[in-house]
């Protein structure tokens, strides 16, 4: 894992890491690492935190949208070394090496950590099938039938790509996602590293894989590129700011509601649907 110091030399952005260093605190000490005694507490968990690797993916494949040019005829952006780093980390995390020669997403890598260690994956796939048959969020969500406390995780961050700001969506990236996840993860592979060995190996090298890259590389490169984005304009910090707490609280309460479904099943707290025709497969 990587130190504390910050890549850049900018008091704005040490200012920043150290007011929110109570949060980022707080996820590293959460309790749920210490609640998985079951592996139906894992299932719980993996329920739960597949909708945050999907919503990582928006938050990436935003700030790709914003800066870089993806349309024809092309023209350079003006953020030259964050569109390298954005390019960069969507390349591992899009089309990272898989088995035997390929490449798979790392979404991909997680939805089968799922699978082989016998979590549900029939909400994940009914949302991600109701969004390319042209479902809002909030229907696909809906129908999906999706856990509420991964629903009011993932329609924060939609809320926070609507907005626009590149600012923001940067840092609720860099701050809220790769600077915390492989402290995070290394709470969590720390507990599990010992049980079902069998069951959660592909979830042990989804989690190791994601220790190593977003600690050594990821977390390092995005730092810089949230420095480039809001360089030494006020404002800009103010709302990266804002936007980093609203993600590492977001997340806390995630990790809250999955901690009070343990022991055992999955508690049902799901959402009605609120379409009337069924979404075929």
């Amino acid at each position: 894992m990587t130190s504390d110091t910050p890549p850049v030399h900018n008091p704005a952005l040490n200012r920043l890491l150290l007011e929110l260093e109570p949060l980022r605190s707080g996820l590293r000490s959460h309790e749920m690492y210490k609640q998985f005694r079951t592996l139906k507490d894992v299932h719980a968990f993996m329920e739960h935190h597949v909708f945050a690797v999907t919503d990582f993916m928006w938050l990436l494949k935003s700030l790709q949208k914003k800066l870089t040019c993806c349309e024809v005829p092309w023209s350079p952006t003006e953020h030259w070394l964050s569109r390298r780093v954005i390019n960069e980390i969507v390349l591992e995390e899009e089309s990272d090496q898989g088995p035997h020669g390929t490449y798979w997403s790392h979404f991909e890598m997680y939805r089968t950590a799922m699978v082989h260690a016998g979590a549900n994956t029939k909400p994940i796939d009914d949302f991600l099938r109701c969004l390319k048959k042209g479902y809002s969020v909030e229907g696909a969500l809906a129908y999906a039938k999706v856990p509420d406390a991964a629903g009011v995780f993932l329609m924060r961050t939609w809320k926070l790509i609507q907005t626009d700001s590149l600012p923001a969506i940067a840092a609720a990236f860099t701050l809220g996602r790769e600077k915390v996840i492989p402290e995070m993860f290394t709470g969590i592979r720390d507990t599990l590293y010992q049980k079902y060995p069998e069951e959660l190996g592909p979830l042990m090298e989804y989690l190791e894989r994601h220790i190593t890259l977003d600690g050594e590389e990821h977390s390092v490169a995005a730092l810089k590129m949230l420095n480039e984005i809001c360089h030494n304009d006020a404002p800009s910090w103010e709302v990266a700011l804002s936007a980093s707490r609203g993600a590492l609280e977001a997340r806390i309460q995630l990790w809250n509601a999955v901690a009070i479904s343990f022991p055992g099943d999955l508690v049902e707290m799901r959402r009605k649907p609120s379409v009337s025709q069924p979404v075929s497969a």
